[in-house]
């Protein structure tokens, strides 16, 4: 019983870790949207908007596209 108390502890501490990292870099990703000047061209805009909607967020979060 100790080894599987043991176990879910850590399983449970991996999963939030990862869900605190997914959120994390959802909202950076949103701060970068917003933080856009919203001048053409529209690239930097459009690849943090897409990120808000699809789970590209974990990829483009980390991407510098300029402003």
């Amino acid at each position: 019983m100790a080894k599987f108390r043991n176990t879910f502890n850590w399983y449970f501490i991996s999963m939030l870790l990862v869900a605190i990292f997914v959120f994390g870099t959802y909202v950076r990703n949103a701060v970068r949207f917003v933080s856009c000047d919203f001048e053409p061209s529209y690239k930097a805009e459009v690849m943090y908007g897409v990120g808000l909607i699809l789970p590209t967020f974990l990829a483009s979060a980390f991407m510098d596209f300029g402003k």
